[in-house]
């Protein structure tokens, strides 16, 4: 009893001290973003179509500009961190085939975020803003003056979006170790499932153009086959 109720103390000390940790990387995280908050929106700037003017229509929206930039940023600079210190909170209770299970998912989610996030800004987000921002500009119905905050927002949470749409391999592979799912039902079932990812590709893409759907689908659609390979080589 007394044995039981140290541990349970000591689990909890070393759980208070790891959020406590996992703050300061995310205020660090934030203040160097904010830091590097006007170079990094100078950079989402260039997405714009050519000749574009932002203007700010609120006092301070600037700075709750930076700030937004600033949080998005910290959190992807973090996120790493943060899933370390999950994984080292949870380590002395894992048995090893468990561990190397956490080795691979604290691996692979940064990095697929990473990597939708650079889907985004480097294929997607061009010809989709290229539409939207874009229309009506040679018919000359309206001028190219944005909104900074809006059209920060539209950016951030695109890439936000792709980031997490990228997460599929990491969920599918999770399911697949708590076997919930097999590599043979995703096989058997590929058709209803690539309808359901064109599907969510159209949700995520705000424009109506097939061509950001089909290159946001075909994207998801590669990283349903990893998944299937990857959850085959564990046996599942």
């Amino acid at each position: 009893m007394i044995e039981n109720q140290e541990n349970l103390e000591s689990h909890l000390t070393e759980l208070r001290q790891r959020i406590i940790f996992s703050l300061i990387i995310c205020l660090g995280a934030l203040i160097a973003a904010f830091y590097f908050s006007s170079a990094i929106i100078l950079q989402l700037e260039k997405l714009a179509p050519h000749g574009a003017t932002f203007f700010q229509l609120r006092p301070g929206e600037l700075f709750f500009v930076h700030l937004k930039t600033a949080s998005y940023v910290a959190f992807l600079l973090a996120y790493p961190f943060l899933l370390s210190q999950l994984k080292a909170f949870m380590w002395p209770g894992l048995k090893n085939h468990e561990k190397h299970t956490g080795n691979i998912i604290v691996i692979s989610s940064p990095f697929l975020f990473g990597l939708g996030i650079a889907f985004a800004y480097f294929l997607a987000l061009k010809p989709m803003l290229n539409f939207l921002f874009g229309f009506g500009l040679e018919a000359g119905l309206v001028e190219a003056h944005y909104s900074l905050d809006y059209f920060i927002s539209f950016v951030l949470s695109i890439c936000f979006i792709l980031g997490l749409s990228f997460q599929l391999p990491v969920l599918i592979f999770i399911l697949a170790i708590l076997n919930l799912i097999t590599s043979a039902q995703l096989t058997k079932h590929w058709q209803i499932i690539c309808f359901g990812v064109f599907a969510l590709a159209a949700i995520i893409t705000p424009t109506p153009d097939p061509f950001n759907m089909i290159l946001v689908g075909l994207a998801l659609i590669g990283l349903y086959g990893l998944s299937i390979f990857i959850i085959k080589l564990f046996g599942k």
